[in-house]
């Protein structure tokens, strides 16, 4: 694969030209290079795309999918140390359950906020509460932002489309967690202190007879 640099438009924006094999056909495909401030910066991001396509890990733009972006986001932010190992569990959870089931094949580039809104109602459909949507939708916008950054995508269509507000009920339930377990924590204080005391008291109880005084 072959390439070159390109600067176009007012605002002086970078491209990567990138000649690929598609169905035995060559193709050129032009890559926006956001991060690149200059002629030197956008050469070493061409390289670099170069590099991809000669270890069989470039993607083209247009094929790549949401659950393939996603997956591979988790995958850098974990080897980047940006996420907990926790946290890796979880959006590897929201991307198999939430994610790939319903929009997961949709190519990235085609993504818009009318499928962002149908992946909502379904998700909500099957029983999903919106607190859990909305963790699903932040990690597909925290992708999406990334994407939009390396050029992959011209806008982060999530930004666009917002997550269902979770409603009073929720709330109501996640506010009251901390008085759940202040009460639990009380419970068990008082549970620890009544054992203590049945314990003195019975340790007291259970001390040696008083031998009784022999008569003069």
């Amino acid at each position: 694969m072959s390439g070159h640099i390109r600067q176009r438009g007012k605002k002086g924006q970078w491209y990567a030209v990138i000649d690929v094999m598609t169905d035995g056909k060559r193709k050129r495909v032009w890559h926006r290079l956001p991060g690149a401030t200059g002629k030197r910066e956008a050469e070493k991001a061409c390289a670099a795309l170069i590099t991809k396509q000669a270890e069989g890990a470039y993607v083209t733009p247009a094929k790549l999918t949401v659950a393939d972006l996603v997956r591979s986001r988790i995958d850098q932010w974990e080897a980047a140390g940006e996420i907990t190992a926790r946290s890796v569990e979880g959006y590897r959870r929201y991307l198999a359950n939430q994610i790939a089931p319903h929009i997961g094949d949709k190519p990235v580039q085609k993504l818009a906020p009318l499928d962002i809104e149908a992946w909502h109602t379904a998700l909500r459909n099957g029983g999903l509460a919106a607190r859990t949507i909305g963790h699903a939708h932040r990690l597909l916008g925290k992708a999406l932002r990334d994407a939009e950054r390396h050029g992959l995508v011209v806008r982060n269509v999530a930004r666009t489309q917002r997550a269902p507000r979770v409603s009073e009920s929720e709330k109501a339930v996640v506010e009251d967690i901390p008085g759940l377990i202040s009460a639990l924590r009380g419970a068990l204080l008082r549970a620890r202190h009544d054992r203590l005391v049945h314990r003195h008291e019975a340790v007291r109880n259970s001390g040696p007879a008083l031998e009784p005084s022999s008569s003069r």
